[in-house]
């Protein structure tokens, strides 16, 4: 997910989101936590990692240490 959020276009919407992931090939968990997301504008990859942790899912990539 990390890589596919690095080459997002932002600002975009959830459904942007969404459809691009499926044009990539996003399926199963990586998937379902964009679904999860709620319906909004999103900044930045940094915007969308945020919320998918705020909606107590598993972190998709690694933080510095």
């Amino acid at each position: 997910m990390d890589a596919f959020l690095r080459t997002m276009e932002y600002p975009c919407t959830k459904d942007d989101l969404l459809r691009e992931a499926e044009r990539e090939g996003l399926t199963g968990r990586a998937l379902a936590l964009l679904r999860d997301l709620q319906d909004r504008a999103f900044h930045g990859a940094l915007d969308v990692r945020r919320l998918v942790e705020q909606v107590g899912q598993v972190q998709c990539w690694p933080h510095p240490r």
